[in-house]
């Protein structure tokens, strides 16, 4: 069984990077995009690789559904289908050489 990464498995990092920026707690970091005029409960929020593949990873879906979210009407994405410019760019750290995607904020 995939465990969720809830908020008790996610805090510590989150915390972490929060540090990084010199940011004191989620409340500072709300008033930040408050301030910046990011509605941090109104995201559009998208997913996209940099591979190809013909499917979702069957971990990801089973994660997915085990924390509520139904996958079946998904299928992987590239960088080419999500927008050209976004707010907010996360990258998740596996080890695969992003390419450049204008941002606002980069973590």
């Amino acid at each position: 069984m995939a465990l969720f990464e809830g908020y008790e498995r996610r805090i510590n990092q989150v915390n972490s990077v929060l540090n990084k920026y010199n940011i004191g707690s989620i409340e500072d970091a709300k008033k930040i995009c408050d301030d910046k005029g990011i509605d941090v409960y109104n995201l559009e929020a998208y997913s996209a690789g940099t591979e190809n593949y013909s499917e979702v990873k069957p971990l990801a879906v089973q994660v997915m559904e085990e924390a509520g979210v139904d996958m079946s009407g998904h299928h992987p994405k590239l960088l080419s289908d999500i927008p050209a410019e976004v707010d907010i760019l996360i990258t998740m750290g596996c080890n695969v050489e992003c390419p450049y995607v204008p941002c606002k904020f980069l973590f």
